[in-house]
């Protein structure tokens, strides 16, 4: 007896050794609730899920009186309560399956969340192709739940509950291995010290709307990854910057630099932008910003004191959908 225990036994610990990982599912997340005064990357997906069911509303990101009276609108025609508060009842009337091939703004809402909540490079075009299917079934892996590509009602809840990470950690973990530093050799100080990082205070009150790259003049600038130059102009102190719009739709702001490059050019990774200028009053460096790609309009904005989507409210003069850049210093440097 003992030995047909002890049999059993050796086979029982076999089969734990044997047997693969499988990813631990993670808690059920909540939906989210959202009502008039809302903003944010839930809100754009709630706003392309109401264009998909048929109404106008602005996608922008706020939950204002048009999405309000959208929602009220859909809540009445589906037998809810119209009180114009997204909850579960609301979210699960919206939300509809799309896998592969789907073509809709549907799609839109989730690849939005794909992209700028768990920072997974797709773009936001609508179209459910290979891309966007690898994206999901990613994402269903490490929350561990069916990893079939199809976005079903399990699937949107832990897209839209989940709480992602968008403001810097997952956008530059997603961009780890296909993007490269833009600063060719690296910088000569430490740009997490001196003032150099994001969000240091200035003055004005405002606050560091980039991360500082130092680096003698002359020293190459290089694309991150591939795109166009949609701007050149005057930055600072008698240097330029150069914009550049990503081919996954971010933008990618070169600063207090020198331009080798020209408006409607294509670069790709590895592209010398330009090099590092010495300012009218001494410096020498890269000034990198990054926006998300989801606003339009310029990219310093005075007037723009604390409207902010994917970074603490802060007064940084920049466009709503600035990214916290400083996930670019770790990014493989080219010697």
């Amino acid at each position: 007896m003992k030995k047909r225990f002890s049999f059993i036994m050796t086979i029982l610990f076999l089969l734990i050794l044997v047997t693969p990982n499988q990813p631990v599912k993670a808690a059920t997340p909540s939906w989210p609730l959202l009502q008039n005064g809302s903003s944010g990357t839930n809100v754009y997906s709630l706003q392309y899920l109401l264009l998909n069911k048929g109404y106008s509303v602005s996608v922008d990101g706020m939950f204002g009186s048009g999405t309000e009276s959208a929602v009220k609108s859909f809540q009445s025609s589906n037998a809810l309560t119209a009180d114009g508060i997204v909850g579960a009842n609301t979210w699960s009337k919206l939300v509809v399956t799309i896998s592969n091939g789907s073509n809709n703004n549907a799609v839109k809402a989730a690849q939005y969340q794909l992209m700028n909540k768990y920072g997974y490079s797709v773009s936001v075009d609508g179209i459910f192709g290979s891309g966007t299917e690898s994206a999901v079934r990613s994402f269903q892996s490490k929350n561990g739940i069916a990893s079939d590509g199809i976005v079903g009602p399990t699937t949107w809840q832990y897209l839209i509950g989940g709480t992602g990470g968008s403001t810097g950690g997952s956008f530059w973990t997603s961009r780890q291995s296909s993007w490269i530093h833009p600063l060719k050799g690296g910088p000569t100080l430490d740009p997490t010290t001196g003032g150099r990082e994001f969000g240091v205070a200035r003055s004005s009150g405002r606050y560091h709307a980039g991360v500082d790259f130092t680096a003698e003049a002359g020293r190459q600038v290089l694309a991150m990854t591939s795109g166009q130059v949609i701007n050149i102009y005057e930055f600072y102190e008698g240097t330029k910057a150069v914009e550049v719009k990503n081919d996954d739709g971010t933008v990618a702001r070169y600063c207090e630099i020198s331009p080798w490059v020209s408006v409607g050019g294509r670069v790709s990774k590895g592209t010398v932008v330009g090099t590092v200028m010495r300012s009218n009053t001494g410096s020498q460096m890269l000034h990198l910003e990054v926006y998300m790609g989801t606003v339009s309009g310029a990219l310093t904005q005075t007037a723009n004191s604390s409207n902010y989507y994917y970074v603490s409210a802060a007064n940084y003069q920049r466009r709503a959908d600035l990214v916290n850049p400083m996930g670019a210093k770790d990014l493989s440097i080219i010697r």
